[in-house]
């Protein structure tokens, strides 16, 4: 495999640099990257016709270019005739790489920002321009970064999902438009239920993911931005409400007040109760029950608790107390 990806290496720098002068490539040919060639051999696209087929994992040059923030090389794939709609094995396309490339990963090394005039959202653009499909659907959870930050961590990235997704949990307004113009559909749940405007609201993310920034300053403009475009687009505000899975739910988690008050703007039902009954007030307010008792509020969700009242939010049936006493205690009557 090693001696594969040198080769692959080999071919995309001298890609890059320009079409060789001497001993072009039969018309036609195929080059197979999942035989092991020898290593010093330099393979390139140079005839018409010319086709570069996917690897053993079905990584395409065009979808190595993308992932490695190659996109002046992407864009020139593309104009040798790259398909922009294979996807490898995990489901990746160039589309979907170019969307997790626009929100840079971090943790565990320094991941820089490309230095191509291509840009990453360029690159989405031309994609979708050149016919690549907003809507597909990764097959497996992508394989990690060799970095211990990215084991556990971005859960939400798995079987199921879309580019739209990607950009959604990356509260990346930019990209959300772009493919929302495109035909990109909103109400494509991935494998475990959720939605574009449920991971808008930062539901399903934390602060360990390696895909999207939630503590900058500027995260909860972000988050608005990116709701505003899905909900203009048609998504329900109040998707997931009754599991306690909505983006209000996850804009209360963060202690969101402005996305809070956006969400009730557009007609969050600020009342609307879990299976447990509980409503956003309530979980805001502490008393989630559970081991140990109530839990007192933070100084943060004290603040989400008195702007939900303002908005009109009211407290909904509390969680049932466990039975006091325990070993040697009182049971309650029967």
């Amino acid at each position: 495999m090693r001696t594969c990806t040198i080769a692959l290496s080999l071919l995309l720098v001298t890609a890059a640099c320009g079409r060789p002068t001497t001993t072009p490539f039969p018309q036609g040919e195929l080059v197979d990257l999942s035989h092991t060639y020898d290593a010093q051999t330099i393979y390139w696209p140079t005839a018409e016709g010319f086709r570069l087929r996917k690897d053993a994992e079905g990584i395409t040059p065009l979808i190595m270019a993308v992932t490695n923030g190659h996109f002046d090389l992407g864009a020139y794939l593309m104009s040798a005739g790259a398909d922009v709609n294979r996807w490898d094995r995990w489901g990746r396309t160039p589309l979907y790489e170019a969307v997790d490339q626009n929100t840079l990963p971090h943790g565990g090394r320094p991941d820089l920002p490309s230095t191509d005039q291509t840009t990453s959202l360029k690159m989405i653009e031309l994609l979708l321009n050149a016919g690549a499909n907003p809507n597909t659907q990764l097959k497996l959870l992508p394989p990690y970064r060799s970095v211990g930050a990215d084991r556990g961590a971005d859960g939400m990235l798995t079987i199921g999902t879309t580019p739209l997704l990607r950009a959604a949990k990356g509260l990346d307004a930019p990209a959300i438009k772009l493919l929302l113009e495109h035909g990109a559909r909103h109400d494509i749940p991935n494998s475990r239920g959720v939605l574009p405007v449920v991971a808008a609201g930062g539901q399903g993310s934390r602060n360990g993911d390696t895909r999207g920034w939630f503590a900058t300053s500027d995260v909860q403009q972000r988050a608005i931005a990116s709701l505003d475009f899905l909900l203009k687009a048609g998504a329900n505000v109040n998707t997931g409400a009754e599991s306690g899975q909505s983006a209000l739910r996850g804009a209360i988690t963060w202690g969101w007040g402005d996305v809070v008050q956006f969400l009730a703007s557009k007609g969050a039902d600020l009342n609307a109760p879990d299976t447990r009954g509980q409503t956003p007030l309530d979980a805001v307010s502490g008393g989630g029950g559970g081991r140990g008792g109530a839990a007192s509020p933070t100084p943060q969700q004290k603040e989400i608790a008195a702007l939900l009242e303002r908005l009109g939010a009211k407290p909904g049936r509390p969680v049932a107390a466990a039975p006091q006493g325990g070993r040697g205690g009182q049971r309650g009557q029967q």
